[in-house]
């Protein structure tokens, strides 16, 4: 979270320019698709044996949707160079969406 938070809050010319359209989509769809297998990684030390339950993912799934929304919002208020972006917004959906799709399919391949 903390990298997140680094990155979508420090000033953009502090980082490289590229390019590559979309690239900072692709970007944010891997961050918040692995801040969702980190989280869900971390639930499973507190969780019996091989359970992870819905539940949890769905409050993990909600939490980094509503940070990355936070994120966005703090964007447009507190930076300069930086604003609020629906886009961003569905790149992170999309991202956790992803991660949580490729949980289920590990799961059902190990079963």
């Amino acid at each position: 979270m903390g990298l997140i938070i680094y990155l979508s809050l420090s000033p953009p010319n502090r980082f490289p320019s590229y390019t590559i359209p979309h690239l900072d989509k692709a970007v944010h769809l891997i961050l918040y698709g692995i801040l969702y297998a980190l989280m869900l990684y971390g639930w499973r030390r507190y969780l019996p044996m091989g359970m992870l339950l819905k539940r949890v993912k769905v409050f993990v799934f909600v939490y980094c949707l509503v940070f990355g929304i936070i994120i966005e919002v703090a964007q447009h208020f507190f930076t300069q160079g930086r604003s609020f972006d629906v886009w961003d917004i569905l790149a992170n959906t999309l991202g956790i969406t992803v991660f949580y799709a490729l949980e289920r399919l590990l799961l059902k391949v190990h079963e």
